[in-house]
């Protein structure tokens, strides 16, 4: 059996080595899959001779064989559609700012509540500019060949900041709206730092009689004797409720709003292209008009970051200001936008002795592979874990009852189609018979992408991916500049 396969494989090598012998003792032919097979190119390595700009034939000639092109890029990453920072045209009725000195005998609640709306949106963000590179190389021969185009952006950072950022300073007051399906931002207050929760729904006057709600936001419960007093008020002035009814008034919370000193914004952009296309030039025309069909793949990615710090630095709870999110709270969101799919491409060349007019259109038919992922953290100065034998209050006064130190991390994957077009235009200038320079202006337009900052939820206590905005569009133009060798 072994000598049998032994056999076998002997004649299977020996028909390949005869059958290489007579494909390489043949003349070299030019091959439509050049350069991976046999070519009929001679180079000429005399890169700096004059160029050739013979018209015989009515048409100067184009370059055959391998070549290689480099551009440097300077382009403008279109901005994202401007949006809140917090939720889309959000308001909220909440503690007004800055409330110290609240007297519940004499002030109706509805003076300490004011109307909230977002402070800050993304309409800093601008198409600035960014630097670049694209690289071009490829091979041609009778008219077919092939060409490979590389192209990448540098990041496009912009940075935003608000507030007060000197240490010391008062509140800044930059409100964040957030979604609050639980009511998470009530809580109790202590305005007039007496060491009780202010009573917000007081209803008459006070007297050792009645059943009001006393100054000291716990219910009044009459106390059996002869002399009838209410529990919770301060009969002897010591600052202290002479006793405690039993249970807590939860008619006395009001909503905090989330206002903070310090907000750093930072949106990063990005991109980056691979396409790989089979060639197809035809011949050139008595005019010097040459035109080229490409059909290819092609991959692009539009990464696009949305990163947010906001910091209260007013961290004291127990002091006299109600605060809603103390400390730092922050959000990341990033999204990668993969669009894959067949692209054909069209390029229209004029030559006139050492001068080359040229416009490509490119259009890719792309799905796009979306991958969002959002990660952060909401006050870091609030308790993280609510424990009353821990010694952790779980009611504590002028932040959230409820609302605790949130961290959390998501990702979601989608899929669009994801429609791109390009134009490039320029012209080139031959230095010698092989090298030319060349300056251009470029610009891609696509849709069905996603941008960072249009996909955050801000609903409590974690914040989420917006299952929206999932098809937007984004423009990408400038100059370019480079070198050619052979093209």
């Amino acid at each position: 059996m072994l000598l049998a396969r032994t056999k076998t494989w002997l004649m299977v090598l020996a028909v390949w080595a005869s059958g290489a012998a007579a494909v390489f003792a043949q003349p070299a032919e030019p091959s439509h899959w050049s350069p991976f097979g046999p070519s009929s190119i001679h180079y000429d390595l005399e890169l700096f001779k004059p160029p050739d700009l013979s018209t015989y034939g009515d048409w100067p000639r184009p370059a055959e064989g391998m070549y290689f092109q480099y551009e440097r890029l300077y382009y403008s990453i279109s901005q994202p559609n401007r949006t809140d920072v917090g939720v889309p045209g959000g308001t909220e009725t909440a503690l007004i700012n800055g409330v110290i000195q609240f007297d519940p005998t004499n002030q109706p609640t509805s003076e300490i509540l004011e109307t909230y709306h977002n402070s800050l949106d993304t309409g800093f963000l601008r198409a600035d500019q960014t630097w670049g590179n694209r690289y071009d190389f490829g091979f041609i021969e009778d008219g077919q060949g092939w060409n490979v185009s590389i192209l990448n952006l540098q990041d496009q950072i912009q940075t935003y900041q608000a507030g007060n950022f000197v240490a010391g300073q008062p509140l800044a007051g930059i409100a964040i709206v957030f979604r609050d399906p639980k009511n998470l931002m009530m809580g109790f207050v202590d305005t007039n730092n007496d060491t009780f929760d202010d009573d917000l729904n007081i209803s008459g006057p006070i007297t050792p009689f009645n059943r009001v709600p006393s100054v000291f936001g716990r219910p009044v419960q009459l106390i059996p004797g002869p002399i009838s007093l209410p529990r919770n008020l301060d009969t002897n002035f010591d600052g202290l409720p002479d006793a405690y009814a039993g249970f807590t008034d939860f008619g006395d919370m009001v909503r905090l709003m989330p206002l903070f000193n310090q907000i750093t914004i930072q949106n990063i952009t990005s991109m980056n292209s691979v396409e790989v296309n089979r060639t197809w030039r035809y011949p050139p025309s008595h005019r010097g008009n040459i035109w080229t069909l490409n059909a290819g793949v092609r991959w692009m990615i539009l990464r696009d970051a949305f990163n947010v710090t906001a910091v209260n630095s007013d961290t004291n709870t127990t002091g006299p200001t109600p605060v809603a999110l103390p400390g730092t709270s922050f959000w990341n969101t990033s999204v990668d936008n993969n669009m894959f799919g067949p692209q054909i491409a069209l390029r229209w060349d004029h030559t006139a002795a050492r001068w080359d007019t040229f416009a490509d259109m490119r259009f890719m038919a792309a799905i796009n592979f979306q991958s969002t992922h959002l990660n952060g953290e909401l006050g870091s100065g609030l308790s993280q874990i609510p424990d009353q034998n821990a010694g952790v209050p779980l009611n504590p006064i002028n932040v959230p009852f409820e609302m605790v130190r949130t961290s959390f991390h998501s990702w979601q994957y989608d899929t669009e189609f994801a429609p791109v077009g390009e134009l490039r235009v320029g012209v080139n200038y031959k230095l010698t018979q092989a090298i030319a320079v060349q300056g251009g202006y470029n610009f891609i337009i696509g849709g069905g992408v996603s941008r960072a900052s249009r996909r955050v939820d801000y609903v409590l206590p974690a914040l989420k991916i917006l299952d929206d905005n999932k098809w937007d569009t984004f423009f990408t133009n400038g100059l370019s500049f480079g070198v050619t060798v052979n093209r």
